[in-house]
């Protein structure tokens, strides 16, 4: 139920403040898409990206950068207070942010607050849910064995001079026990809801709200003309560009290959191509504006997601989808969720290399089953995932929470 003529002051809080990755692109829509509709939507970030900054500060109405780390001081409660008292939040809408003392005095306002949880961070110690040596997926509860079995107290940084950090257990259990506290979780897939499940979350305090990209009434169809195999992404271990570099050297038809994205494991992936003899068929393109990626996915025959880990969503399926393209990807966490074997593509057991040559081959030999699984991608994103009822949805939830707390709006 609406409230008539009535708009609310949302508060975002994220680590970064501009385009990035998944979430941020998933901030940015949403942001954008509330003040649309009539409410005041402000932004507490601690870092800036550097990419399209101009964009984002055109749609929040404050954007004030606070720390996000370290001891929490007079100062900083001084500073907090005097922010809320500038954006008078009716609700806070927390997505990446790992500070728990921020989270402690949020939780001690009195407002709603919801938590948008985009990826493993909040229950897993290492953040990606599988085994860093043999990429084995982890399903156990936040407990001693993310010690002792995964030794996940240890985990890497970018820092030159000690490139490792410890973890603490009691510290990730604080972070759980905390989380528990919000008023609503928007997971993004079924996959989500049953990993929090098994972490002691209330199931009825657990919305499923996937990324959905914006909308595209009528894109155009792909022209698949050329062998072209698209991957867009970073390009990190986990999303293993690796194992698609595998299952491109097995197919025995003519393809090209286009990587979009950048990551700490490019230069492997570069230098894995040329030992795999197939360099002249991959190209690393870089970061890529995304306004530019459309005329990327017209000239694609299909586009492959090879993550092996447990990805929550991989939002670049939905995005794809909307352009009327199949999709190869391995059955790793939430990817089954939208991606429908043999309907809008090729769901692929995990880590099956060689099934994952297959299905590409398949795709580009038979162009027509390509253009019919794309069809059935745009039919998929218009029936499940319209932006526009995730927005009304979302609002409605929002004005549900705001009323619960007797708020006066």
């Amino acid at each position: 139920m609406h409230f008539i003529n009535s708009s609310l002051s949302i508060l975002f809080i994220h680590e970064t403040f501009g385009t990035m990755a998944g979430a941020e692109q998933n901030i940015f829509l949403t942001a954008g898409a509330l003040k649309e509709r009539g409410h005041h939507i402000s932004i507490l970030y601690q870092q800036r990206s550097g990419r399209d900054e101009s964009s984002w500060e055109s749609i929040f109405d404050h954007a004030i950068a606070v720390p996000m780390s370290g001891k929490w001081t007079v100062t900083r409660e001084a500073q907090l207070l005097e922010t809320l008292g500038i954006i008078k939040p009716d609700l806070f809408y927390i997505h990446k942010m790992p500070d728990l003392s921020l989270l402690r005095k949020i939780l001690k306002i009195g407002r709603p607050v919801v938590r948008m949880v985009h990826d493993h961070d909040i229950y897993c110690m290492r953040g990606y849910r599988y085994h860093p040596l043999t990429r084995k997926i982890c399903h156990r509860k936040t407990g001693l064995p993310c010690y002792f079995t995964c030794g996940a107290f240890i985990v890497r940084t970018r820092k030159r001079l000690f490139p490792l950090a410890f973890r603490s257990l009691s510290h990730k259990k604080d972070e759980i026990m905390l989380n528990q506290q919000v008023d609503k979780v928007f997971v993004v897939t079924n996959y989500m809801k049953e990993e929090f499940i098994t972490q002691g979350f209330t199931p009825n305090k657990i919305e499923i709200f996937p990324p959905i990209p914006k909308t595209i009434s009528n894109p155009p169809m792909p022209m698949f003309s050329q062998p072209t195999v698209l991957y867009i992404g970073q390009i990190i271990r986990g999303k293993g560009v690796d194992c698609l570099i595998k299952a491109l050297a097995l197919l025995k038809v003519p393809y090209q290959a286009l990587i979009i994205g950048t990551g700490s494991h490019k230069t492997y992936c570069e230098r894995l191509t040329k030992k795999l003899g197939i360099g002249d068929h991959v190209q690393f393109l870089g970061w890529v504006n995304h306004d530019q990626l459309a005329s990327y996915y017209r000239d694609a025959i299909l586009v492959a997601v090879p993550s092996v880990w447990p990805e929550p969503i991989a939002t670049i399926g939905l995005e794809v989808m909307r352009y009327k393209l199949p999709v190869v990807g391995f059955n790793s966490g939430g990817i089954g969720d939208w991606l429908i074997d043999n309907v809008n593509g090729f769901l692929v057991n995990w880590m099956d290399i060689k099934a994952f040559s297959i299905a590409m081959e398949t795709l580009l030999q038979d162009t027509e089953l390509a253009r019919s699984m794309g069809i059935k991608s745009f039919e998929i994103i218009q029936k499940l995932y319209d932006f526009e009822s995730y927005i009304a949805r979302m609002e409605d939830c929002f004005y549900t929470l705001v009323r619960s707390k007797q708020i006066d709006i």
